[in-house]
C-alpha cells in the first residue's frame, strides 16, 4: 500500500512539475518541446539502440567537458531535422573562417608557448613562467 502511494504521488508531482512548467515556458507554449522536457520525458523503447548510445559515448563535446547533456535529450535531438543553410550563409561562415585561421597561425609565429612546453626549457623557468606557458599552451 505505502509503496503504491509512493508511486502515485511521484506520478502526480511530476505530472504538477510539467504543468506548471508548460504554463510558464515561452517555448512549450509555441508547441516546441523545451530543453527541460526533451531532458526529463521518457524516451520510447526503440530510441534506446546500441548505435545511439555510442554516438552519444564518442559525442565530441562529452568527452571533452562532461556529461553536458543528458541521453534523453541527445536521442530526442537526434530525431530534429536540421535546418538548411542557403549557399550564402555557408560562405559567410567560411569568410569568418578566414581570419580566425590566419590570427591563430599569426599566434603561433609569434608566441613560443608550445617550443617552451616541448623543448624542456621549462624547467628552469619560475613557476609564474611556468604558468603563463601553460595557460597559452591551453589557450
Amino acid at each position: 500500500m505505502y509503496r503504491f502511494l509512493k508511486i502515485s504521488w511521484i506520478l502526480l508531482s511530476n505530472s504538477y512539475t510539467f504543468k506548471k512548467h508548460y504554463q510558464r515556458c515561452h517555448i512549450c507554449k509555441s508547441r516546441k518541446s523545451s530543453y527541460q522536457i526533451l531532458q526529463e520525458r521518457n524516451l520510447q523503447n526503440d530510441k534506446f539502440r546500441y548505435a545511439t548510445y555510442l554516438c552519444y559515448l564518442v559525442y565530441a563535446p562529452l568527452c571533452i567537458a562532461g556529461p553536458v547533456l543528458s541521453y534523453n535529450a541527445f536521442a530526442s535531438q537526434l530525431d530534429v531535422p536540421q535546418n538548411t543553410n542557403s549557399f550564402r550563409d555557408v560562405l559567410r561562415y567560411g569568410f569568418r573562417l578566414v581570419p580566425s585561421l590566419l590570427l591563430m597561425e599569426l599566434m603561433t609565429h609569434i608566441f613560443y608557448h608550445n617550443a617552451f612546453a616541448i623543448s624542456g626549457l621549462w624547467k628552469q623557468l619560475s613557476p609564474l613562467d611556468v604558468f603563463i606557458i601553460g595557460y597559452g599552451v591551453l589557450i
